[in-house]
């Protein structure tokens, strides 16, 4: 299995313990589901990967972006707001803390930022990135580095 592979199952393992819809896809395609599946919902929109050699394996940072979008309310009150943003930020704590309680990557940053209609799909939420770091766990760095 692939640090990728494996790190998406992670993700998608996350979201089902919290029991929120999670998607990976693009902003754009994004605003298509979120038309479709009403919040609370988790989608990861932007992936960054580097890797940096050490020994004989390769360590890859990932930089994941999110949008966790909790409510889809037209006219909220800043009230609704208030309490959508706070929910939605509970959310994203509870998500980080299972993907921390996984023994293989290494959350090394996360942030948060509040997010207001920027379109269908978002509503009232929270924006936010996680950068982690893991090892290379695919088949072809063992065989080298057993070699």
């Amino acid at each position: 299995m692939s640090s990728k592979t494996y790190l998406k199952d992670l993700l998608e393992k996350s979201a089902d313990s919290l029991k929120i819809p999670y998607i990976k896809t693009t902003p754009k395609r994004l605003q298509h589901w979120g038309e479709k599946n009403k919040p609370p919902f988790i989608a990861l929109v932007n992936v960054d990967q580097s890797a940096v050699k050490i020994r004989n394996n390769n360590l890859f940072t990932f930089t994941l972006a999110f949008v966790c979008a909790y409510d889809s309310l037209k006219d909220p009150t800043n009230e609704q707001i208030q309490h959508a943003q706070d929910k939605s930020i509970s959310i994203v704590e509870d998500f980080i803390d299972l993907i921390e309680d996984d023994p293989i990557p290494k959350v090394t940053s996360s942030s948060f930022e509040e997010a207001y209609r920027e379109g269908v799909y978002l509503g009232v939420g929270t924006a936010f990135t996680i950068t982690l770091v893991i090892g290379d766990l695919s088949d072809r760095c063992k065989k080298r580095c057993d070699g």
